[in-house]
């Protein structure tokens, strides 16, 4: 029970995310710098998103859970337009992407090959 909590939190605060992803594509960020931020500012997403993950590992029933979250995430869309990250002040990076991005790189790099 107790890695199904933890694997539920960490999922959770990687799907609050998305929450800025609104915000990013209006500021026009390109994938690159959207990435940058995710690994750059990690402790500020982890915490950002560490509130509804708490909330959703305490309901009683998947379906409960899945419920807080879809009243909480629109909240959270919201909150995120008027938030920022520190962008100067960065703790070590942790490229939680860079497997997803070799790979996609990879495929990419077979499929546009003259």
């Amino acid at each position: 029970a107790v890695v199904s909590t933890q694997s539920t939190g960490t999922h959770v605060a990687r799907l609050l995310l998305y929450a800025f992803e609104y915000v990013w594509m209006n500021q026009g960020h390109g994938v690159v710098r959207r990435v940058a931020l995710m690994h750059y500012n990690w402790a500020y997403f982890a915490g950002y998103g560490m509130i509804m993950s708490v909330v959703i590992s305490c309901a009683d029933s998947y379906f409960m859970g899945v419920c807080l979250f879809s009243l909480m995430f629109p909240v959270l869309i919201v909150s995120s337009h008027h938030t920022s990250p520190q962008t100067k002040v960065k703790c070590f990076p942790l490229p939680l992407f860079r497997p997803s991005i070799f790979i996609t790189e990879r495929v990419m790099s077979l499929t546009h090959r003259r």
